[in-house]
């Protein structure tokens, strides 16, 4: 063998052993760097302290980051680990045109039992493809069974329909909910689901700060809002100003505000 390589030792002998240093070359350059990034003081922070980093990093504007946070999980499998066991950093769930279902399922179980940030958002220019009723309804299948820690929940949908869909599905009680939005896109059509299928949230919600629904007469009656302070109500299709300001609201810009009831 050794005889063979020696007679070989010309330009495809030569090439071959430049190739093989040049290999330990690269080796040898990727342990060094890995020994000068270990020895970086962010490397050597705590787990706790460098969650709390990604924690500010990522929710610490009024919207998500998500572009930071698939960023931190690539850098290295150490910050990997540590976001992946971060609850609070896969705490708001979309669903929506362009964030699939299998995101929010998988949102979902890394956001382990902390308070979420749920947002159901659709708009009515992608309607038209279809299949935008049936994709809210998965999303809610997904994500009503932890109704229990939904703190906000936002529902902007094409249609009043699409609405009483998501809403039917909000069977269980929601103790840690602060604010509730609704919001219907295709205003000007007629309401013909105005008899409320079932109490909504078991007419559960003792934290409910802020309430708001935009061109939605949500028909649960008045314990929803008993004592509520309203900012303000305007809605054509309720007779008189008093049902106005109990039944619902339904401008583009209107919203209810309450204090934490006891």
């Amino acid at each position: 063998m050794s005889q063979v390589f020696f007679n070989t030792l010309g330009e495809p002998g030569l090439k071959y052993k430049m190739a093989s240093l040049m290999n330990e070359r690269e080796r040898l350059e990727r342990s060094l760097e890995q020994a000068v990034r270990l020895q970086a003081p962010i490397q050597r922070l705590p787990s706790e302290l460098l969650a709390s980093i990604f924690t500010i990093g990522v929710l610490g504007t009024e919207e998500e980051d998500t572009l930071m946070l698939s960023n931190v999980v690539l850098v290295c499998r150490y910050w990997a680990d540590v976001a992946m066991n971060t609850p609070v950093l896969w705490s708001r769930i979309v669903v929506s045109n362009h964030v699939s279902l299998d995101k929010a399922r998988l949102r979902l179980s890394r956001s382990k039992s902390v308070p979420l940030y749920v947002d159901i958002n659709f708009s009515p220019q992608m309607d038209g493809r279809g299949g935008t009723t049936e994709t809210i309804i998965h999303g809610m299948d997904i994500l009503y069974p932890a109704i229990w820690r939904w703190k906000s929940f936002h529902l902007s949908v094409p249609t009043r329909a699409q609405v009483h869909a998501a809403l039917s599905r909000c069977k269980e009680k929601a103790p840690l909910l602060q604010v509730l939005q609704v919001r219907v896109f295709n205003s000007m059509q007629d309401d013909h689901y105005s008899p409320p299928p079932l109490p909504l949230f078991e007419g559960h919600f003792p934290r409910l700060e802020v309430c708001s629904f935009n061109s939605f007469n949500f028909g649960w009656g008045l314990s929803m809002v008993r004592g509520m302070r309203w900012k303000s109500s305007r809605c054509g299709t309720c007779p008189t100003s008093t049902q106005r300001r109990a039944r619902c609201t339904s401008t583009s810009r209107t919203s209810t505000n309450a204090s934490p009831r006891t």
